[in-house]
């Protein structure tokens, strides 16, 4: 139905996250429930910061961030768009 991970980076309070749910299954909360998973799991683990690369059609993700409660950054780079998470103060 759905995934989520996160790798450390080498800058070890950072991580890239990525999370795919099948189309049928979107707009349950599955996707919301995933990612509070996952930042719960990362800021147990000192992880700062979340990034992930979304390409730009991607409208789900987006709506996505949205509800996320956690502060977030994003900026344009070509066919994507970075997106950085805070989950963590400094």
């Amino acid at each position: 139905v759905g995934a989520g991970r996160y790798m450390r980076l080498e800058d070890p309070t950072t991580a890239e996250f990525a999370m795919s749910v099948r189309d049928d299954y979107q707009q349950q909360g599955i996707g919301q429930t995933l990612l509070q998973l996952l930042v719960a799991q990362a800021q147990a683990s000192n992880v700062h910061y979340f990034v992930s690369y979304v390409q730009n059609s991607n409208d789900a993700a987006f709506a996505l961030l949205r509800h996320v409660h956690v502060p977030y950054t994003r900026h344009v780079e070509d066919d994507a768009t970075v997106v950085k998470l805070q989950l963590l103060d400094e």
